[in-house]
């Protein structure tokens, strides 16, 4: 498939502000970050001969993580309580949906088996403090289909 012909927002077809960020149902406005990604390990290849006759699937490996204002953290903790979950426990899908006008819809959804590291940073002087969250994926879509 071509590239697209008007690669805008600075030279990218689609931008962070662009960004509908939900993690269990829960709407994330100050989200400030998301990042993803999977990786194939290498696969075992068998055979008897000098050229191997084929090989095993591999394994998925599937990482998360985002960074949340610290107010909106602070929300999602409140609603995994109230709901009679611990906050790094809770099971789940996160799902952003990124849509510009003119441009086709992307629709990320995560699986989530628990979230494994919550880190919460400030700065020096009046920037926001930010809750760096990290979580185990068992599976990651896009637009509904398996990335692996």
């Amino acid at each position: 498939m071509p590239l697209p012909a008007d690669l805008d927002a600075n030279g990218y077809l689609y931008s962070h502000v662009s960004d509908d960020v939900r993690i269990f149902g829960l709407r994330l406005k100050g989200n400030t970050e998301i990042t993803h990604s999977v990786e194939i390990e290498d696969a075992d290849e068998y055979g008897s001969s000098d050229t191997p006759v084929g090989s095993t699937r591999g394994r998925v490996k599937f990482t998360l993580s985002f960074t949340l204002l610290l107010g909106l953290w602070d929300a999602y903790c409140a609603d995994c309580t109230s709901k009679g979950f611990k906050p790094m426990r809770r099971p789940g899908v996160m799902t952003w949906v990124i849509a510009e006008a003119g441009k086709p819809t992307i629709t990320y959804a995560a699986k989530i088996n628990k979230l494994t590291k919550a880190e919460v940073a400030s700065e020096d002087g009046p920037g926001a403090t930010k809750a760096k969250i990290e979580a185990k994926v068992l599976l990651i879509t896009r637009n509904g289909i398996p990335l692996a």
